[in-house]
């Protein structure tokens, strides 16, 4: 991918690039990430944006059976594709599996390299990264993975939030989503 949008808005003969928002949910297994994405994804669309989940491959190996042997490398990789084809498609992308959760499932000999790597293929996205803690605590090796999680934001330098999952964490979000829609144009000439 170029960097620049995809044109695929029509309006007449007008065409206007459409500069996706990706948000993107981090948290370790169990805490929320993915009745928050529902949840977020339905109140986005009913305030008449543009708004797409990304598939998560790795729930699909899962369910197949195939997560363990699958690399995670190729993991990565195929997450990267299906959010990247929605760039400049649709106003908002929403995943419950970031890109950035690949260097945390890593092998420790490549994740710093994963890291850079995810950083290097989305710095020209337009993202919001959400921190999901469940506020009732975690199962030791799932908090182990949370605290991971968290270094790993730290060390990308990227800005992020950090929310607390509860009944209103969805409303919260969208919120947030929907002043950054109004501070930067749906459509951007300059990409």
């Amino acid at each position: 991918m170029s960097g620049k949008a995809d044109t695929v808005e029509k309006t007449g003969a007008n065409v206007a690039p459409i500069r996706t928002l990706n948000i993107n949910l981090y948290a370790a297994p169990g805490v929320g990430k993915s009745a928050t994405s529902t949840r977020l994804i339905s109140l986005l669309k009913l305030r008449n944006h543009s708004v797409e989940l990304v598939p998560e491959f790795s729930k699909e190996l899962h369910w197949e059976g195939r997560l363990e042997s699958t690399e995670q490398m190729l993991i990565t990789s195929e997450q990267w594709r299906r959010q990247s084809i929605l760039q400049g498609k649709v106003q908002i992308a929403v995943t419950d599996n970031a890109l950035g959760l690949g260097a945390v499932y890593a092998p420790e000999s490549y994740q710093i390299e994963l890291q850079h790597i995810v950083k290097t293929l989305t710095q020209n996205w337009w993202s919001l990264d959400v921190l999901l803690e469940h506020k009732d605590g975690l199962p030791e090796h799932h908090l182990k993975k949370q605290r991971e999680i968290l270094e790993m934001l730290k060390r990308s330098g990227k800005p992020y939030i950090v929310e607390t999952v509860d009944d209103t964490v969805a409303a919260r979000i969208a919120e947030r989503v929907n002043k950054m829609m109004l501070s930067k144009p749906i459509s951007d000439s300059g990409l």
